[in-house]
């Protein structure tokens, strides 16, 4: 599969996996994505694990169960299943704005370019796209408006902050 992470202005290859406990990790495999269950059942087999382990987020699990974990791990990854299902914002916005989650939050599954701008107003910072997706149009699509009326997530200021001075 050619799928492509963008993060910080930059492409790379994805070669992240979703870790299952009889799983064998190739050497290539730099990023593994836990699924919430499996993190509650298996820390302790998980933890010593040397690829980057980013918690897999599903629309529908509860974020408050992960509160006391968030430290331990190198990012999240959250599933959007559909272009049509916005759970997934709503989960970035409660980590970084009632989390106070730093660290990296990854959007994955059916991520589409249009959608680059306001996934990073909400508090992504990087992004796998599918196959087929235009890299140039990808970063292009994360600038799409110079100024914003709301507060985002990110470090956009709104623009009657802007017109005000502040």
């Amino acid at each position: 599969m050619d799928r492509k992470l963008l993060k910080d202005g930059e492409f790379y290859p994805d070669n992240s996996i979703v870790w299952q406990p009889d799983l064998v990790i190739a050497d290539d495999v730099q990023d593994i994505l836990v699924p919430q269950a499996l993190w509650q059942s298996h820390k302790e087999d998980i933890r010593p694990l040397r690829p980057r382990k980013l918690l897999h987020i599903l629309p529908d699990d509860e974020l408050a169960e992960i509160e006391a974990d968030l430290s331990e791990l190198d990012g999240i990854a959250i599933e959007f299943p559909s272009f049509l299902d916005g759970r997934g914002y709503s989960h970035a916005r409660t980590l970084r704005d009632h989390l106070n989650y730093r660290k990296e939050i990854r959007a994955v599954g059916d991520v589409l370019v249009d959608q680059l701008f306001f996934m990073k107003r909400c508090g992504f910072s990087s992004f796998v796209l599918k196959p087929g997706q235009n890299p140039d149009a990808a970063v292009k699509a994360l600038n799409t408006f110079r100024f914003s009326y709301q507060q985002g997530s990110d470090s956009q200021k709104p623009l009657h902050r802007i017109r005000k001075g502040l």
